[in-house]
């Protein structure tokens, strides 16, 4: 059994890396927790029991936080010293694993009194030019002590190009939970079927699964549904958008609406709010379209999703996709903003059954072979 120390101050954290420890624990690695987020701490209490809810100090969102944070830092190096005492020398524990963005400051100064080894988990999520420059002065300052995991190619590039000089930086491509149970069976399942109905397999369906929220690609998408018309008089695009009805993504939907009746093709765009029955929706689906820019975990795990289902994808160069979606083997990268290529893509797809079937059988078997949760703890379980 080996002991690990566990820090957390991120708001929200993917589903994903939870799957990641409870999995971790079924190996004999036994986490201790320490949080500042309700949402973290219950998840974890109710598996564990061994979490504590614990404060950071204030998220480094401006200028004037950041100075809060590092005025703080002495008093919360000096609390978090004695907390961590008892789990070095009673229960030996040798690593931490660092989350969010304090405490891989406040550890950065412990770990070395306590020679323990300090991981950080830099989820493609951050946006490191959103801190202030002071801010971030301290964190490459304390990231030379750390090793870090990176889960792109991209984030790798973004740590070189802000010239941060961690111990070792370790890239960990995300992986699939395989066979999970398929969603129970409801009303929503009943009301998916009965949608699904209207979309008929005489349609050539485009599919695109988002929270909605900037930046994404989904003018860039519907302008190139457009120019599709020409050569897919078929052609049906379905957005599936988050449950949830939160106030800017209802906005945002809304907005969406206005611009495909503004570009004439509101009449072959359907708006769906049912991603719990994601699975059917997928069924659906001839191509996937990947609209989100950023490469948010979640994100990340959609298009897993998406090529556990055999579909063949369309997403965009330069946006964190790279290392999933391989070029002409797992589906097809274009240029951003240009809708051109973009309806070049789809058409070459609707034209080619072929290339269709083969994307979609590659996909999935890059996610049974390199893509799943089992190679993903594999990894994470050799650092540690």
């Amino acid at each position: 059994m080996k002991n690990i120390f566990l820090a957390n101050s991120l708001k929200e954290v993917p589903e994903i890396i939870f799957d990641v420890f409870f999995e971790l624990e079924k190996r004999e690695r036994f986490f201790y927790l320490l949080s500042s987020r309700p949402n973290f701490f219950d998840r974890f209490k109710a598996n564990w029991g061994r979490a504590k809810k614990m404060y950071f100090g204030p998220e480094p969102v401006n200028y004037f936080y950041s100075l809060l944070f590092l005025l703080l830092l002495p008093f919360l190096c000096g609390f978090y010293f004695f907390a961590l005492l008892p789990l070095r020398y009673k229960k030996g524990v040798r690593e931490i694993i660092c989350l969010g963005w304090n405490e891989k400051i406040i550890f950065s100064f412990l770990a070395p009194i306590f020679r323990i080894k300090m991981i950080w988990l830099e989820l493609p999520d951050n946006n490191y030019r959103k801190k202030s420059s002071l801010f971030l002065f301290f964190y490459r300052a304390c990231i030379r002590r750390a090793e870090v995991v990176v889960f792109s190619s991209l984030s790798e590039s973004t740590f070189r190009n802000l010239k941060f000089s961690p111990k070792k930086i370790i890239k960990i491509i995300p992986g699939l939970k395989l066979n999970q149970a398929g969603c129970q069976e409801n009303i929503f399942s009943s009301l998916a079927k009965a949608e699904q109905s209207n979309f008929s397999k005489k349609y050539f369906t485009v599919g695109v699964i988002t929270d909605f929220l900037p930046p994404n690609q989904i003018e860039n998408l519907f302008q190139a549904a457009k120019i599709c018309l020409t050569v897919i008089p078929n052609l049906q695009l379905i957005v599936v958008g988050e449950t949830d009805g939160v106030a800017s993504r209802d906005g945002q939907e809304k907005k969406l609406g206005w611009l495909a009746k503004k570009i004439g093709i509101s009449n072959l765009v359907w708006f769906v709010r049912d991603q719990k029955n994601l699975k059917k929706w997928l069924e659906a689906f001839d191509v996937f379209v990947v609209v989100d820019e950023s490469s948010k975990m979640s994100n990340l795990n959609v298009v897993l999703k998406v090529m556990n289902s055999k579909l063949p994808i369309v997403g965009f160069s330069d946006c964190g996709l790279d290392d999933i979606v391989l070029e002409k083997k797992t589906g097809i990268l274009v240029v951003a903003n240009n809708n051109e290529t973009l309806a070049l893509a789809i058409m070459e797809l609707y034209n080619n059954k072929r290339l269709r079937s083969s994307l979609g059988e590659n996909a999935k078997e890059a996610v049974e072979k390199k893509f799943n949760l089992n190679e993903m703890v594999v990894q994470i379980e050799t650092i540690i």
